[in-house]
């Protein structure tokens, strides 16, 4: 028993621990590079979830960052004094500022865990004013939004004169603004009776005159926005907002017969969302609009909520399912050449203790022992590479300043995957190769059974080509239909994979079409002089390996591609900034102020620009066509515009050059109709040329002259309608002036800056902005990165290939020299054998780039990344051909420096064997 024991002990020992570590020791360089590569591989497998995190909250900070206001949450309460008569619950003026606080400190837990501060604005409706007695009068009739002053407003305010103000019987004391009490003409000590239903029920004195800090100072945002400048009012009436205290305010609502509007705004922290603080955010805001009560606690006041946080949340769902989308391509790209670099390794290593397998199976070995040394040895170095991989993750995670991702390992979905096929890839080759092995040495000695495996063999790998085409054809067709949309995540996989089983497909008919080629060359060579034709030709036929040619057909297909989307992108990007500018640059007015007569000129004449032209644009227009009506965008353009359009480029969502003679019809000819020029959406619903403008309760009788197929839709809302400036400003002078001065040239942004007569956009600062948001730049830059990261596995395949025949080159140039040929032979077989691969991995690979732009370039959302009005059309680099020669050449050049370092410790005489062939 002991003796039985003990053998077994000694079997395992030899067997299972000693065997195998001595083979590794011999092949520590190829399981070195093994290892590495396992590195490499579980470092993309966690690395690109965990930087997909990162640009995804990223664009969460930013899409709510760039909701702005809409983003915050409202509380809303009615203001007046308990036991009033209105029919409305109501919250005592001197109790909102503690229910104010009550609802900043109840705030659910993700809203507080984003809240920045909390603003309190009480107003009340406007209140006409009548002139008091013995009062300084004023300048313009007053009307009065009464506002509640609270100790951190009366802080922030800077009194120029007087004071502020204070509870006192009889009166309401008010602070107003300095630039409407210039506005009005209200000086300190101004009385103005607050009239309701014709009588005047209470009288406010202005005993302050202050100044608010400017808005971008934080305690700015304690004082309402309406405190700061007078409004409009009818006719000669101007309207302001006048601060008083609490006890001013209950008068103030009493004469106005209408309670204060309280407003809370909860503001949020832009930095602290990530994206799933954008879902919780908007479930708690959606359960707060419907039950606010949880706000203020064991509280009788009524409060309620408003948000629109719901369309933050959209606008941030389609830039995530962009971001998600497109690092799933990404990885999984990266991910496939990476475990065919190992699946090629794994195999030079199988190939090298071939004869060692072969030597045990003769002495009794079954596979499954075969199989199990080779896994415990795979697990060993797996677990090797994979504690690698995290170290290169962690130590990437923390010098990264970007925010820790929650864990090491975001998705390990892409870990297991790859350390499966990994791990076990080494025992099935091993067993792989032996079972071939032996069935090579089984074959069956009758010429029909022998023709009958071919057929079966034949048979199978057609069944495999015709299913590899057809899965990838699915995939094509199911990224086109649906996009990268649905499934897991909210990602399509077998869409997300479109890529390598475009490129796979590609691969099988490279293997299919190659031999033809090269027999057609072998045919020419056998008639030719000399041995080096008909050798090229053999060595090239034999050398062709499934397995790198589908590496280096993919990694070439998948960077071609990526630099014709990343051109595409940059390209799309610069057509989106003509659409959404609308040229060059662009100016719009200040407010409610219009634009000079004079600026377009000035800046037509700058040095610099080709075009300038005033407009004034107004949104959502009444135009009556006579049996119905729509709402347009009406563009009054003056006499110049024809030339600015001339000097457009012809992009979407860009006014096309080709429209410059229409537009030159709208100078009106006499007394008659308006002349104006329709898109095509409002000319197919005429149905005469005659129609109605309506501003208000002025109507524009209107003639189309012209019909364009579409207008600025980049920049505005259509459809559209055109008018001269100066006859549409005539018609309606109080509604119609300049408001938009749009210019082309190199010069155009300067000239309009030194116009200084409002805002400026310009493409350059468009571009700026649009490629600095997290998920462009983010995209981008993982473009990039993954390109590299294709290459950088396609190189270490092809070399690791190219190391794996080295034995087998030597041997063959031996043999060679034997009879005759020159000691340059080793470097032609060399050249022969990775020549050949390179040429049809390249065509290849450029064919199945084509497929993937010319199938893919709609399903990938390119336009999210563009910014444009539609999707760009693919933009191949200029550097595309040299770039793809260089690479070959490179390839080629490393293949063969790779050759000479792995034979140069192999002499002919040391490895010259009997029979050896080529």
């Amino acid at each position: 028993m002991r003796s039985s024991l003990g053998i077994r002990w000694r079997r395992l020992v030899t067997f299972g621990i000693a065997l195998p570590a001595r083979r590794a020791a011999r092949d520590v360089g190829v399981l070195a590079c093994w290892t590495v590569l396992l590195a490499l591989t579980v470092a993309v497998a966690i690395g690109a979830p965990r930087l997909a995190l990162g640009v995804v909250d990223a664009t969460a900070a930013d899409a709510v960052a760039q909701a702005g206001a809409s983003a915050d949450l409202l509380v809303e309460a009615r203001v007046a004094a308990t036991g009033g008569a209105f029919d409305v619950p109501v919250i005592p003026p001197e109790d909102i500022v503690a229910v104010a606080k009550s609802v900043a400190d109840n705030l659910p837990p993700t809203l507080a865990a984003v809240h920045r501060d909390s603003t309190l604005s009480v107003l009340t409706g406007a209140i006409p004013t009548e002139p008091v007695a013995g009062s300084p009068a004023t300048s313009l009739r007053v009307q009065v939004r009464a506002g509640l002053l609270t100790a951190s407003a009366s802080r922030a305010l800077t009194v120029v004169d007087g004071r502020l103000p204070a509870d006192s019987a009889g009166v309401i004391e008010g602070v107003v603004s300095r630039s409407t009490a210039d506005a009005a003409g209200i000086v300190v000590g101004t009385r103005l009776g607050l009239s309701f239903a014709g009588a005047v029920g209470a009288q406010v004195e202005i005993v302050g005159i202050a100044e608010a800090p400017a808005s971008s100072v934080a305690a700015s945002r304690q004082i309402p926005s309406s405190f700061r400048a007078p409004t409009s009012g009818a006719g000669s009436s101007v309207g302001t907002t006048v601060l008083v205290t609490p006890t001013g305010l209950t008068a103030a609502v009493q004469a106005g017969g209408e309670p204060a509007t309280a407003t809370m705004r909860e503001r949020v922290r832009r930095p602290a969302f990530t994206a799933d603080r954008v879902d919780e955010v908007a479930r708690e805001s959606r359960q707060l609009e419907l039950d606010p009560s949880s706000l203020l606690p064991n509280s009788p006041y009524t409060i309620q909520a408003r948000s629109t946080f719901d369309d933050v949340q959209l606008a941030f769902a389609a830039r995530e399912r962009t971001v998600r989308a497109q690092f799933v391509v990404l990885t999984v790209g990266v991910l496939a050449i990476a475990l065919l670099v190992l699946l090629i390794i794994g195999g030079v290593l199988v190939r090298r203790r071939a004869a060692d397998v072969a030597l045990e199976r003769a002495r009794g070995s079954s596979l499954s022992a075969v199989a199990f040394r080779a896994a415990g040895e795979a697990v060993v170095v797996g677990v090797i590479g994979c504690g690698m991989g995290l170290g290169l993750v962690a130590a990437a995670a923390s010098a990264s300043r970007a925010a820790a991702a929650p864990g090491l390992i975001v998705d390990p979905s892409w870990l297991v995957a790859a350390l499966l096929i990994a791990v076990l890839a080494l025992p099935l080759q091993t067993v792989w190769q032996a079972w071939r092995a032996e069935a090579g040495r089984r074959t069956p000695a009758d010429r029909r059974d022998r023709d009958a495996l071919r057929r079966r063999a034949r048979t199978v790998h057609v069944i495999v080509d015709v299913a590899v085409v057809l899965l990838a054809v699915v995939a094509v067709i199911s990224l086109q239909s649906r996009g990268l949309g649905g499934g897991a995540g909210g990602v399509d996989l077998v869409a997300a994979a479109a890529p390598v089983l475009v490129a796979a497909a590609v691969t099988v008919l490279v293997a299919r079409v190659y031999r033809w080629p090269v027999r057609a060359i072998a045919a020419v060579a056998r008639r030719s002089r000399g041995a080096w034709g008909l050798l090229g030709a053999v060595r090239a036929e034999r050398s062709l390996a499934v397995l790198p040619l589908l590496a280096l057909t993919l990694a070439v297909a998948l960077v071609a591609a990526d630099a014709v989307l990343a051109a595409t992108v940059r390209a799309g990007q610069e057509d989106a900034s003509w659409a959404r500018v609308g040229a060059d640059a662009r100016l719009e007015a200040r407010g409610a102020d219009p634009i000079d007569a004079d600026v377009a000129g000035r800046v037509r004449d700058a040095d610099g620009v080709t075009g300038a032209s005033a407009q004034f644009v107004g949104d959502s227009v009444d135009i009556d066509l006579g049996t119905a009506s729509t709402l347009a965008t009406v563009v009054a353009v003056d006499r110049h515009y024809p030339d600015l359009v001339a000097a457009l480029p012809a992009l979407p969502g860009v006014v096309s050059p080709t429209d410059a003679g229409a537009f030159r019809s709208l100078k009106p000819s006499g007394d008659g109709p308006l002349p104006v020029v329709v898109d095509r959406t409002v000319a197919e619903r005429l149905v005469s040329d005659d129609l109605t403008i309506t501003f208000g309760d002025i109507d524009v009788p209107a003639r189309v002259v012209a019909t364009v197929d579409d207008g600025p839709s980049g920049s505005e809302s259509g459809p559209f309608l055109f008018a001269d400036l100066d006859a549409l400003a005539a018609a309606a002078p109080d509604v119609v002036a300049a408001d938009t001065v749009v210019a082309v040239g190199p010069g155009s942004a300067r000239a309009l800056r030194l116009a200084d007569a409002g805002a400026v956009t310009t493409r350059a600062a468009w571009l700026a902005r649009w490629r600095a948001q997290a998920d462009v730049a983010g995209v981008q830059a993982a473009i990039g990165l993954g390109t590299g990261m294709l290459a950088l596995f396609a190189l270490v395949g092809f070399a690791g290939w190219m190391a794996g025949g080295s034995r087998e080159r030597t041997r063959s140039a031996a043999l060679l020299r034997t009879v005759g040929m020159p000691s340059a032979v080793r470097l032609f077989l060399a050249l022969a054998d990775e020549l050949a691969l390179v040429i049809a991995a390249t065509i290849g690979g450029v064919v199945a780039a084509i497929a993937l732009v010319w199938a893919t370039t709609s399903g990938l959302g390119l336009g999210a990344l563009t910014g444009g009005v539609v999707t760009p059309a693919p933009v191949v680099p200029s550097a595309t051909v040299p770039v793809v020669i260089a690479g070959m050449v490179g390839a080629v050049a490393i293949g063969l420096l790779v050759d000479a370092v792995a034979t140069r410790r192999h002499r002919s005489i040391d490895v010259l064997r009997a029979g050896e062939t080529i």
